[in-house]
């Protein structure tokens, strides 16, 4: 008898625990999510898979601008994006592919290079290969020899 109810407890511990480790680690568990932007950002450089010099001004130079994308994909191991670049004031537009893995955190860029005759205000889209727009951002790119100190000076 007494041998029945260590074994009936002992039984009754080990379901116990197998089930409050299932629980908890079902609590703990990422649901899956739909593809979405970690970061969308417009800059100068990439450095060490990372956007630098993000800050400030754009300069219709001739240098490269890049957008740099950071996508959470933990469904589609073939996702592309579409990044639409757009020309606010003349509405000039033109568009890059790219490959996206599946990560929580897959970092990834396109770029254009800037000419006199593109400065003005600019929209650029990320389009994921449903149609959806996952965000977007908008900036301005000024002529090369814009003085902002003077601009900043007259505007007072």
């Amino acid at each position: 008898m007494k041998t029945q109810r260590i074994a009936s407890f002992l039984v009754a511990a080990l379901t116990a625990s197998t089930l409050s480790m299932f629980f908890a680690a079902s609590a703990f568990a990422d649901p899956p999510e739909e593809v979405h932007l970690n970061r969308l950002l417009i800059a100068r450089q990439i450095e060490d898979r990372e956007p630098s010099d993000t800050e400030g001004t754009f300069y219709a130079d001739g240098e490269r601008l890049y957008v740099f994308v950071d996508v959470y994909n933990q469904t589609d191991p073939d996702l592309t994006v579409t990044v639409v670049w757009h020309r606010v004031d003349t509405g000039r537009e033109f568009s890059t592919e790219l490959e996206v893995g599946e990560s929580r955190r897959w970092r990834t860029w396109g770029y254009h290079r800037m000419s006199e005759s593109q400065a003005g205000q600019w929209e650029v889209s990320i389009i994921d290969d449903q149609g959806r727009e996952l965000g977007h951002l908008e900036f301005e790119v000024v002529p090369s020899d814009t003085d902002l100190s003077e601009a900043v000076a007259e505007s007072r």
